[in-house]
């Protein structure tokens, strides 16, 4: 019983997260040269949850920085490492700036969430990576509230307000298992056409599912305008 309970929770948790880390691991496969100051807004380490650090994903790639951001909390105090970011705090303006901003998972723990993603903007130069829940179960502690699901217009919505002009979402999950969304952004609007290239009419066989549902979202807006 214990085995099966444990089974179904790695279903609900980590398949949608090695879901997501596949689909961050390819962009940053295509994109990754153009890629050199890195930042993971995070809440906690710099975790894949599979083993891995998210830095060691840009192992080919001569960085000049990589930084990780992290509020605290319950999980710990800031590393020496790190920095501290309040993604709620409306007078935060960034000291530096970075060619990617990643963030996994915490923009649903953050109330002020137009705040968060006008902050996430700010960071970056030029792309922005999001992982939200699109469907899971509440998980709050008494350090964290757990205040919102996304969809993929309201998170695109949130970013193409501040100074995104291409984007994409993907849907990671697999069958019976929690949903995330992976947004990506770009102030550089000639990024759509790669985006779209690398993402959607590939069709490559990991990204099936997400781009298959993908396409359902793009016939319909196309149905209905």
């Amino acid at each position: 019983m214990r085995e099966r309970v444990a089974l179904l929770r790695d279903r609900i948790y980590r398949s949608p997260r090695a879901r997501s880390n596949l689909i961050y691991e390819h962009f940053v496969d295509v994109f990754g040269t153009e890629i050199r100051r890195v930042i993971n807004v995070s809440g906690w380490e710099d975790q894949d949850k599979n083993g891995r650090t998210y830095q060691s994903y840009f192992k080919n790639i001569q960085l000049n920085s990589y930084d990780v951001s992290n509020k605290g909390g319950y999980r710990g105090d800031i590393a020496e490492n790190q920095l501290l970011i309040d993604l709620e705090d409306q007078k935060f303006s960034p000291s530096k700036t970075y060619d990617l901003v990643f963030c996994h998972t915490v923009l649903e723990h953050v109330f002020d969430v137009s705040n968060a993603a006008r902050i996430l903007c700010e960071l970056t130069d030029r792309f922005v990576f999001c992982v939200i829940p699109h469907v899971q179960e509440i998980h709050s502690t008494k350090d964290f509230g757990d205040y919102w699901r996304f969809n993929p217009d309201g998170i695109q919505t949130l970013f193409l307000k501040n100074d995104i002009t291409a984007s994409i979402t993907l849907f990671a999950y697999t069958r019976g298992s929690s949903s995330y969304l992976c947004f990506i952004g770009s102030k550089d609007p000639d990024d759509q056409d790669r985006l779209d290239q690398v993402f959607f009419r590939n069709r490559e066989p990991k990204f099936v599912s997400n781009n298959f549902l993908h396409f359902l979202n793009t016939v319909c807006k196309k149905l209905k305008a």
